[in-house]
């Protein structure tokens, strides 16, 4: 009795001494993350404040810290997202509803940001009067994640694919895809495969990450299957 008590002691460090470095190793990201953009909107509003401009750069400056505020933005909502996932488990509503209503909801909700790139999005819902259960709020966030990478990983006039099935949802592009030794990663809060593209294109590495969590909610696991130049599934 005291071996297995000492044991289960033991496991319940190591499970804390973990969660500890991941959340020590999220913070500092999360503090780099925030640092760049916070140094560039104040150099740049300190030139704007200072220095004799022309229009047009005054003008690229305003949009660089229109940019950067948005991307903060959008930061800070994942990051409490994300935070708020933890305990979710004490307001997580599971509840049932028809699979084309989450495929209306996606296809309007995607429309602009489809149109950026010229971009398809194939929704099959098999069978057609599917029915799917779980958290809406959780699930809808959580494909317009994976379909949000997507479009971010495809050339423009690509196509997107979405299947929703009784095995679940499969979102398939034919874009750049993940390197191998990215992909056991690339669910961790803040990891970026491509840094400067991801930046560029206003991610954090936060997206992926979310997917996991809410996946893990609903009593499921988030696969990835991806190659260079082949597209990710």
């Amino acid at each position: 009795s005291f071996n297995r008590m000492a044991q289960r002691v033991e496991e319940h460090i190591s499970e804390l001494t973990e969660l500890n470095e991941r959340q020590t190793q999220m913070i500092g990201n999360m503090a780099h993350e925030l640092k760049t953009p916070m140094t560039a909107i104040s150099g740049y509003s300190e030139t704007l404040l200072r220095v004799k401009m022309s229009p047009e750069r005054q003008e690229q400056a305003l949009n660089y810290i229109r940019s950067e505020c948005r991307r903060l933005s959008s930061l800070s909502a994942k990051l409490l997202e994300l935070t708020g996932l933890y305990h979710e488990e004490e307001t997580f509503r599971k509840e049932r509803f028809p699979a084309q209503k989450l495929k209306e909801t996606l296809e309007l909700m995607m429309r602009e940001r489809l149109k950026q790139k010229r971009l398809q999005l194939q929704i099959t819902v098999e069978p057609e009067n599917l029915a799917v259960e779980g958290d809406w709020d959780l699930l809808v966030s959580m494909l317009t994640n994976l379909l949000d990478n997507s479009c971010k990983a495809s050339a423009e006039g690509g196509v997107i694919y979405l299947t929703i099935d009784r095995g679940g949802f499969c979102v398939r592009d034919e874009g750049e895809g993940i390197a191998a030794g990215d992909l056991s990663r690339v669910t961790e809060a803040f990891y970026m495969a491509d840094k400067s593209r991801s930046r560029r294109q206003g991610g954090a590495g936060l997206g992926l990450a979310l997917c996991s969590e809410i996946a893990k909610l609903h009593g499921a696991k988030l696969e990835i299957e991806s190659e260079p130049g082949r597209g990710t599934v």
